[in-house]
């Protein structure tokens, strides 16, 4: 907007006889940008291994699971690296072609197809199956590759590590507990059960003790008779010599 001034007399200096001003206008109650549309891919890769640790030279097997936190299914590559000391054994995925094993690179290569999203409740999983050839701590990467439009490459990679124990040495035996003995409904023993060892009379043992046996009360007379026969018959002999 511009104001001037202007007249019928005569005026020496023009220059503050007009005055420009610009104006801003800003609409009012504009709504907000629309949000993007959702979609896209983010394609992760989980990795375990089992068992761990494991004896040197026995069979160990790497599982791989992919799944897809996007709106639409993206094809993907698993591309699993063997170290040297690992003996390829086999390889198996549940979906796309089957796994291929090259031993220039040591890498297995699996085109699992298409990831679906992983709201539709579906996951890919490999297998990968070694033999570690040396003890020590071995790790392995697994990754995905051939992934289009994924934005999170963060979770695009897993790594285990694998404890290789020499053969023999693997996990422990569990501790043997002893059992709690079972309750039993018969009464304690009150000490009549059978012959102790004889008291030296002050509450001690004597040192003599008692052979344990059957016990036969029907025969105590009996018995009596053959522990006493000696004695008689020893008696017997010392009279005689006395007379």
């Amino acid at each position: 907007n511009v104001a001037q001034v202007a007249g019928d007399q005569h005026d020496p200096s023009l220059s503050n006889n007009i005055s420009p001003q610009t104006t801003t206008v800003v609409p009012g109650n504009v709504p907000p940008p629309e949000p993007p549309e959702p979609g896209g891919n983010d394609l992760f890769i989980l990795k375990f291994v089992s068992p761990n640790p494991v004896e040197v030279n026995t069979p160990v097997t790497f599982t791989l699971v992919v799944g897809n936190n996007g709106e639409f299914g993206s094809a993907a590559t698993v591309i699993d690296a063997l170290p040297a000391n690992m003996t390829f054994v086999s390889a198996t995925a549940s979906t796309g072609d089957p796994c291929n094993f090259n031993e220039l690179t040591r890498q297995v290569t699996c085109d699992i197809g298409t990831v679906p999203s992983i709201n539709e409740g579906q996951t890919v999983v490999v297998e990968v199956t070694v033999i570690p050839t040396q003890t020590g701590t071995l790790p392995n990467t697994a990754l995905l590759a051939n992934i289009t439009g994924d934005p999170n490459t963060g979770n695009n990679n897993s790594i285990v590590t694998v404890n290789v124990v020499e053969a023999g040495s693997g996990n422990p035996d569990p501790p043997v507990v002893n059992p709690t003995p079972a309750p039993t409904d018969e009464p304690p023993d009150q000490g009549g059960g059978g012959p102790s060892a004889p008291s030296d009379g002050n509450g001690g043992d004597s040192g003599c003790s008692i052979a344990q046996g059957p016990v036969n009360s029907g025969n105590s007379a009996a018995n009596l008779a053959l522990l006493l026969l000696p004695l008689l018959v020893f008696g017997f002999r010392s009279i005689r010599k006395q007379k």
